[in-house]
């Protein structure tokens, strides 16, 4: 399997060009492969990553691998390990990622920073020996702001935690968003004016005792702090979810979800309008499209 690279333009193009005939980029053909991005950083320069697979007898987490790139030309590509997510720009020239790495007394999760020349270092250890649950997320915009999320196992509960980074800083201390319930699916978006939004699903129980699952998001306006968590809709177990904000700071989640099973996928979306402190608007939901995956995974833990 390998990545090609359908368009990666580092200047305006007219809105009727065509896309670029695809390129395959150098490095990228293993047999299995997982997870590509694409990111550029505001020089016009940018990383295409990707987590290789699973060798036969492996045992620990396949590394990914990141390739420098102008708009067509790619160079030999850079192996990191021990990433948990995948290598994004911000800025102009920064480079930053997450890592599992040996720290006193255990392994802990670390922010790295580099650039788009391949130098990374350690800018603060964010967890020590914790159990870090679900997938962490890494955003950043243009002015050189970074925000970290990653969720950590504490008994029958996950506690969601945020770090922030603004320019020429390092990250600040962790502070938990969500302390309770099951947190999957987790995702973050920063804004060009300073705006930050979390969105997640949760899982929890009924006094019944069954499980229910929610789409939940919280947000921060730029020099605020985060407003209440605000449930979004219901889930079924099975969800994918992306978040953005607009230039002007309006803010949008979107999401699909399943029950795994034969039912059609709904595909929701809900927006927040600029500088609303208020909630976001009503959930616009779409019941179409085909199953989910099989292999989709289920945020079924107790």
């Amino acid at each position: 399997m390998s990545i090609a690279l359908l368009a990666a333009a580092t200047t305006a193009a007219p809105a009727s060009a065509d896309w670029s005939a695809p390129v395959t980029v150098p490095g990228s053909d293993v047999p299995s492969l997982a997870f590509p991005t694409i990111a550029f950083a505001g020089s016009g320069r940018g990383l295409v990553s990707w987590r290789a697979g699973y060798p036969a007898g492996a045992t620990s987490t396949p590394a990914y691998r990141t390739q420098r790139t102008t708009a067509t030309s790619f160079r030999t590509p850079l192996t990191l390990e021990n990433l948990i997510a995948a290598p994004m720009t911000f800025g102009r020239t920064r480079v930053a990622t997450l890592r599992e790495r040996r720290v006193s007394g255990g392994m802990g999760l670390t922010a790295d920073l580099g650039t788009l020349t391949g130098f990374y270092g350690p800018d603060r250890t964010l967890e020590r020996r914790a159990t870090i649950d679900s997938q962490p997320a890494l955003a950043g915009n243009r002015g050189g702001d970074l925000a970290a999320v990653w969720s950590v196992t504490s008994g029958d509960h996950d506690r969601l935690k945020l770090a922030l980074r603004h320019p020429g800083a390092r990250f600040g201390l962790g502070h938990v968003i969500r302390g309770s319930g099951r947190i999957s699916e987790l995702v973050v978006a920063y804004g060009e004016r300073g705006d930050t939004v979390i969105a997640y699903q949760r899982t929890s129980r009924t006094p019944s005792g069954h499980r229910r699952y929610t789409i939940e998001a919280r947000l921060r306006r730029a020099h605020h702090h985060f407003g209440s968590v605000q449930v979004l809709g219901s889930s079924r177990g099975f969800a994918h979810i992306a978040v953005a904000v607009a230039p002007t700071g309006r803010a949008y989640i979107v999401w699909s979800e399943q029950d795994g099973g034969e039912e059609p996928t709904s595909r929701c979306a809900s927006t927040r309008p600029s500088r609303d402190p208020g909630t976001f608007c009503s959930t616009a939901r779409a019941r179409s499209g085909p199953p989910a995956p099989r292999h989709a995974r289920r945020a079924d833990r107790s």
